[in-house]
């Protein structure tokens, strides 16, 4: 057995074996007792996802995604430990491919998406591949069922080189996805589309990576609150018993069903509103019961440009593991009945001055203008090294009981046991401990007693503690007593980054 106590101030802490947290204002206090020997489910990693937007015009992406800036981004996301983020949702890719019509015969260039793919891949990273995007502005209309062949034809051959270039097995790891959130049609950027030429295009992206290869998948509809926005029930409706315009068959597969409900500041939101939406679902058309269900864009709080005080330290943090642990018990008490396979948070942007902490991003970036030639550092938010500490966690849920009445307060625990081939008789025991009151800014001190039953009878233990808080791997605070410079010295970013550590 071993225990302890500690004093959560009102963060994220995670532990392997022990994990605190912590805050100010009032005290509280509670027991958290582990049994290590008692695993009550799986533990799927579902969060280890991010994503962001190319910036206006993104016809120009192919600048961006190349520039140091993104470049550096992409490495740092690769870069959390454990492979701790896996997936990078990226709008608008297919604008990194031209096309045109020669001798009555389509021709495509993907010289820039083989070369952005490529950045991925070898940061340990995969996208979330929206077919999202009109290379060299050849579609008007998904109302033109001409177009719509031609999209199709666009997306085998997309698929077709894709599997070439990467591989199979590589590429049938990828999620594609429907146009991001149809329901507006400023995302359609100018072309003409109905519900009706929408619901071709589904088809068109489905049997164009059906003919690339049958085991590559496709999910959608990828909207806003789904009740708020009829065509996502209207694509669910057309792949349960619509007709498929390119088979005249009934039905159209739908791999994964994608949605974006975000927390308005609050993190029960999300919760509440996925369980309505999927009861929904349950009851309109039963067979898709057993289809995985991805939110997406599952942010605390919509807009990602927005600049928040929380989103700089360590109280983002703490809202996301929050929300993650709310989903887990959420699965336990289905007994795993709900096929929940993703919850990304949207946060792969890069952050724009004077706002370099406050936006919603994993890193404050830094452009030093007045450098030549121009230079660009980033430095780790909290939010960032959360995920680090995420992946620590193994992939069975051990029980946890008796914690107290502080429901700001909440824990996770897990093991991880070695494999059955492999040549270490490593075995690991991780639990994550939350403080976390939202967004609202009000904070108190929790007083934790942690109790670990059952551990394995072994002379080699060791016991490690991260402390992730407002005090420790809170750079943003440091940042502040600095006097908020816009360009930070070479002493000051050594600094911040002796802050960036939990």
């Amino acid at each position: 057995m071993a225990g302890g106590n500690m004093c959560l101030k009102g963060l994220v802490y995670v532990v392997l074996v022990l994990l605190a947290n912590r805050v100010e204002t009032n005290s509280l206090s509670g027991n958290a007792v582990v049994d290590a020997s008692k695993v009550i489910g799986p533990l799927e990693h579902f969060w280890e996802s991010t994503g962001f937007c190319p910036p206006d015009p993104h016809q120009d992406f192919h600048k961006f995604i190349f520039a140091n800036d993104e470049l550096q981004n992409l490495a740092y996301v690769g870069s959390v430990p454990n492979n701790g983020i896996k997936q990078v949702r990226i709008h608008w890719l297919l604008d990194l491919v031209s096309m045109k019509l020669e001798n009555d015969k389509l021709v495509y260039n993907f010289t820039f998406l083989d070369k952005a793919m490529k950045l991925l891949i070898e940061n340990d990273l995969r996208p979330g591949f929206e077919l999202m995007g009109n290379p060299s502005n050849f579609f008007s209309d998904f109302d033109d069922t001409a177009q719509i062949y031609s999209w199709r034809n666009l997306v085998e051959s997309l698929g077709k080189h894709l599997i070439e270039a990467f591989g199979l097995e590589e590429i049938c790891q990828w999620n594609f996805e429907s146009w991001n959130e149809p329901e507006n049609k400023q995302h359609f950027d100018g072309l003409h589309v109905s519900t009706k030429g929408y619901l071709m295009y589904y088809d068109a992206c489905s049997e164009g990576l059906k003919m690339a290869h049958p085991s590559l998948r496709l999910g959608g509809p990828a909207t806003g609150y789904p009740d708020k926005h009829p065509i996502f029930w209207s694509l669910l409706q057309h792949c349960n018993n619509g007709t498929n315009f390119f088979t005249g068959q009934r039905g159209v597969r739908l791999d994964f069903i994608s949605f974006h409900i975000k927390g308005q500041g609050h993190s029960l939101t999300i919760l509440h509103n996925e369980t309505v939406v999927i009861g929904e679902i349950a009851k309109l058309i039963p067979k898709y019961i057993t289809t995985p269900i991805y939110n997406d864009e599952g942010d605390p709080l919509v807009g990602w440009n927005l600049a928040e005080e929380w989103r700089a330290d360590a109280t983002y943090a703490a809202i996301v593991v929050k929300i993650l642990v709310q989903h887990q018990d959420w699965f336990l008490k289905s007994n795993f009945s709900i096929r929940y396979n993703l919850l990304s948070n949207d946060n792969g942007f890069i952050s724009y001055p004077p706002v370099h902490f406050r936006q919603r991003t994993l890193l404050a970036r830094f452009q030093m203008n007045h450098s030549h030639p121009r230079k660009v550092e980033f430095v780790k938010k909290p939010i960032f090294n959360v995920m680090g500490l995420l992946a620590l966690l193994g992939n069975q849920q051990i029980k946890v009981s008796s914690f107290g009445e502080n429901e700001d307060c909440g824990i996770v625990a897990s093991i991880l046991k070695p494999q059955r081939h492999c040549d270490t008789n490593d075995w690991e025991l991780a639990a994550v401990l939350y403080n976390s009151n939202d967004t609202s800014g009000r904070t108190s001190v929790s007083e934790i007693n942690l109790t670990v039953l059952n551990l394995p009878l072994r002379q080699d233990v060791a016991f490690v503690v991260y402390k992730l808080d407002n005090e420790h791997g809170n750079p943003f605070q440091m940042w502040k007593e600095m006097g908020s410079p816009m360009f930070p010295s070479d002493e000051q970013f050594h600094m911040l980054r002796l802050h960036q550590v939990t």
